[in-house]
């Protein structure tokens, strides 16, 4: 398959079997209230802006696709699909903390409904839960050689708006601005998980002085596995993408 910019990627795609997939998004003992605590700050900015968003944007709920997306989300292992013209769809799983900020802009678009008129297509396309969304799904197409303007006829067939128009577009400054906010919540959350779970001392390193080490191939905010997905059945796994995943 062929991205936008011409590159060939077939080679970058390594089949496993569907035995070694792995199943397992969740640590296996509930989350203690300080790690929840935690979780909760690195996406409660996220949250309060939805919730201001959802209260300015008044359109009533129309049929969509986005109740086929759902649909993958509770029957799959996975947080969303990305529809291809290739062979597979995609399968993307985000890390866990990413995975519920998706959740709530996808359950902030479904509340916001399909816009009716121009002036609410400006503010739905505009609006941090569809913004949110088109992070996530262009970084994934962009490790599957998903072309950009099928992401947006994508999210327009889910939700009732291509975002492409009202892309916010962000300087370098605030790019890395970006990043080192969300590395500060992140190794908050880290150091919770590893004082207050034990499975997750099996899981995340720390140095000589317990401090969790950061790795942003790892642990950033756009780290996704991408895996190809049976068109067909619409769940049936055939491997991952093997990809490095695209700069934000």
């Amino acid at each position: 398959m062929e991205s936008q910019n011409g590159e060939n990627h077939d080679a970058d795609w390594e089949d496993i079997p569907d035995n070694e997939v792995d199943q397992t998004n969740t640590l296996p003992t509930p989350l203690d209230e300080q790690v929840v605590a935690a979780i909760e700050e690195l996406v409660s900015d996220h949250l309060m802006l939805a919730e201001a968003e959802s209260c300015a944007i008044s359109e009533k709920p129309k049929a969509g696709q986005s109740q086929t997306q759902q649909k993958y989300k509770d029957e799959s292992i996975r947080c969303f699909k990305i529809y291809s013209r290739g062979p597979y769809d995609f399968g993307v799983t985000p890390n866990a903390d990413m995975a519920l900020k998706i959740d709530i802009a996808h359950n902030r678009m479904v509340k916001f409904g399909r816009p009716s008129g121009v002036d609410a297509e400006i503010a739905i396309g505009s609006s941090w839960p569809m913004q949110t969304l088109w992070e996530y799904y262009w970084a994934a197409a962009q490790m599957a050689g998903v072309a950009k303007e099928d992401v947006g006829r994508q999210l327009d067939a889910e939700y009732g708006v291509n975002p492409i128009p009202f892309l916010k577009k962000a300087t370098p400054e605030q790019v890395e601005a970006r990043k080192a906010t969300f590395k500060i919540k992140s190794m908050k959350m880290l150091r919770e998980m590893w004082n207050g779970v034990p499975e997750a001392r099996e899981v995340i390193p720390v140095d000589s002085f317990g401090e969790p080490i950061w790795d942003e191939s790892k642990n950033g905010e756009f780290v996704l596995i991408v895996v190809k997905i049976d068109k067909e059945s619409g769940l049936k796994e055939f491997g991952s993408v093997v990809a490095e995943p695209p700069a934000t």
